[in-house]
């Protein structure tokens, strides 16, 4: 209540929001703690939202179940509807890192996927920090490159329980050395010889050679604009030691092993007859087939051929640029000249239509 000069009293228009009659927002659900001499925002389970999450900005927005800004510009090359076929395949994936995990470090190991985002190479690769750890793989016959992230934290604790430790100790912030960097790249190469078995259902495929940098300057698996699939993995060893890590599969990745779940599903809505036909017309096209290019016949005396010792030198009678015949399971199939690629011997097909 507050009096006027001319001694007239009026009711304030403060108080609290009961006292006004008006619904005011309660906000006894949220408490602000001190963390390192710097408050910041708590969640109603009291968990710290990071300054980057609560604006609302970058690859870590949207986590935890923070609110994220939606970006109307932001294509997504893959559709939501065919990824949701991709899910058991990760989940069987997790479930195999965490068996090799566990094997490999002596200790409980749970992996699980946490989220599923669509980001160009060039956002992703910007967001990484400057010194980490970074594995990848050729997938063949994909011929495209995943990539493992690995934080600097995360990989110190994975040295720390492949070395015995318990990771309970204080790890320093700094790169890896050349020796913990050959550790991890030991553990990032069977986790990634776990996507074989995790694909063969859909598709067959095997590595190529595992590739480890410390900064992402070093390596670049997709063109700047190409949208990449990045699955964050949550990771639990021990007792209570958490943390994780991603994995980014390009587009050049993800389009055949969405089109051959694609194939896979359409085989199983047409009925078992179809299933079958589909499944041996598949067979059929991976049927590896023996494939030669030879020179042609030489004719030898015998006393020559009797003769023949380490070293000598045959004349094959083939002219330089003449075409050679290359037969398939023994049946002709076209013409070619002998090359090289690199440093291996190799056949250029040659159209003799127009000679």
């Amino acid at each position: 209540m507050t009096v006027l000069e001319n001694g007239e009293e009026v009711a304030d228009a403060g108080g609290s929001p009961a006292e006004r009659g008006e619904e005011g927002e309660d906000h006894s659900d949220l408490t602000v703690e001190e963390s390192a001499g710097q408050p910041g925002p708590v969640g109603k389970r009291g968990e710290e939202v990071a300054p980057g999450d609560a604006a609302g900005g970058g690859l870590a927005a949207g986590r935890n179940g923070v609110v994220k800004r939606y970006d109307f510009y932001h294509r997504e090359a893959m559709d939501r509807t065919r990824l949701r076929r991709f899910i058991p395949i990760l989940e069987t994936l997790t479930h195999r890192i965490s068996a090799s995990l566990t094997s490999s470090l002596g200790s409980p190991a749970h992996v699980a996927v946490k989220t599923q985002e669509q980001y160009r190479w060039d956002e992703y690769s910007a967001s990484l920090p400057e010194a980490t750890f970074l594995a990848s793989v050729v997938l063949i016959p994909l011929g495209g490159r995943v990539l493992m992230h690995v934080p600097i934290d995360v990989a110190m604790l994975l040295v720390d329980f492949r070395l015995g430790g318990g990771g309970w100790g204080q790890f320093p912030v700094r790169p890896l050395t050349e020796i913990e960097q050959h550790i991890v790249g030991q553990l990032a190469g069977e986790l990634f010889a776990e996507f074989v078995p995790s694909l063969s259902p859909v598709l067959n495929v095997h590595l190529g050679a595992v590739t480890q940098v410390s900064n992402v300057i070093f390596l670049q698996i997709a063109k700047p604009n190409e949208v990449c699939l990045i699955v964050e993995c949550s990771l639990e060893i021990g007792e209570g030691l958490t943390g994780s890590f991603t994995l980014c599969l390009p587009l050049n990745v993800m389009l055949p092993i969405l089109d051959a779940l694609d194939r896979l599903e359409a085989a199983q809505v047409l009925g078992p007859e179809s299933d079958i036909r589909q499944e041996l017309e598949v067979l059929l096209y991976e049927i590896p087939i023996d494939t030669s290019v030879r020179f042609p016949s030489v004719p030898i005396d015998s006393d020559e051929l009797l003769r023949i010792k380490v070293g000598d030198v045959i004349p094959l009678h083939q002219e330089p640029g003449r075409h050679l015949e290359m037969e398939a399971a023994g049946i002709p199939l076209c013409f070619v000249l002998p090359t090289s690629k690199g440093k291996r011997q190799a056949c250029v097909v040659v159209d003799m239509e127009g000679e």
